[in-house]
C-alpha cells in the first residue's frame, strides 16, 4: 500500500512538472543604440504622420505573448503617454494596413527613464513595459509590431520609438504611402515575453523520485 502511494504520488508529480510555465524572452530585438535616432511613431497629426513597425516572428513554443517591453524619446519633452501596440500580419510580403489585435493601453506603461540620453539631441530616453491580454500567434510566420503615441489634437510633439539592435526591421507608414522597408536597413529595439512550457532535466526527476523513495523507506524503517 505504502509503496503504492509513493508510486502514485511521483507518478501525480511528473506532468505538473511537465507543465510548468515561466515567463521567458520569446522574442530580443536588442536594446537602443543612443548614437542613433528614435524613429517618429504617432496618429492623428495628419496625412503625413508617420507610423512606425518591426518586423518578427516567434518559434514554436514561444509563440505566446503576455508582455511588450520597448525603449522611445519625447519631443520636446516628456508628455503623459496615450500609446496603442498594435500586430499586423504579412500580405503577399507586406505588412497588412489591417491590425490583426490592437490593444489601446493608454499610459498603462511602465515607463522608467534609463540614465541616459540621445548624443545628437540630448533628449532623454525611456524603457517602458507593459502586459497585454494573452496573445498567440502562428509560429514562423512574419507579424509587424507597431507601437503609436495618440496625439491629442491641436498640440504639436512627437513620440519616437528607439532604433538599435540588428533584428527587427523598421518599417514606416503614412496615408499618403502605405508600408516601406526602412532603405538600408534600420531596426527597432523592443522584446517581448511570454510563457514557455519547461520539461525538467531527468536529473530533476531523479530527485524528485529518489527523494519520494527516500521518505517511504525512513517510515518503512521506523515503523
Amino acid at each position: 500500500m505504502k509503496v503504492l502511494l509513493g508510486v502514485s504520488v511521483l507518478t501525480a508529480l511528473l506532468p505538473a512538472a511537465k507543465l510548468e510555465a515561466a515567463t521567458v524572452t520569446i522574442f530580443d530585438a536588442g536594446t537602443y543604440d543612443n548614437t542613433q535616432y528614435a524613429a517618429a511613431s504617432n496618429v492623428n497629426c495628419g496625412i503625413n504622420c508617420q507610423v512606425s513597425g518591426a518586423q518578427f516572428s516567434l518559434a514554436p513554443g514561444l509563440n505566446v505573448i503576455t508582455d511588450v517591453h520597448w525603449w522611445g524619446s519625447y519631443y520636446p519633452s516628456a508628455f503623459t503617454d496615450d500609446f496603442t501596440i498594435n500586430i499586423y500580419n504579412f500580405v503577399a510580403g507586406s505588412p497588412s494596413t489591417s491590425p490583426l489585435d490592437t490593444f489601446h493601453i493608454g499610459s498603462s506603461a511602465t515607463r522608467t527613464y534609463t540614465g541616459v540620453n540621445y548624443t545628437y539631441n540630448d533628449a532623454p530616453i525611456y524603457a517602458y513595459d507593459v502586459d497585454i491580454p494573452s496573445t498567440t500567434l502562428t509560429a514562423g510566420d512574419m507579424y509587424l509590431l507597431s507601437i503609436v503615441y495618440n496625439t491629442p489634437a491641436g498640440v504639436t510633439q512627437d513620440w519616437g520609438w528607439s532604433l538599435g539592435g540588428s533584428t527587427a526591421i523598421a518599417y514606416t507608414y503614412t496615408q499618403v504611402e502605405g508600408w516601406n522597408e526602412s532603405s538600408p536597413n534600420q531596426y527597432l529595439a523592443f522584446y517581448l515575453t511570454g510563457p514557455s512550457s519547461v520539461v525538467p532535466e531527468p536529473s530533476t526527476l531523479l530527485l524528485v523520485g529518489g527523494s519520494l523513495f527516500g521518505i517511504w523507506a525512513r517510515r518503512k524503517f521506523t515503523e
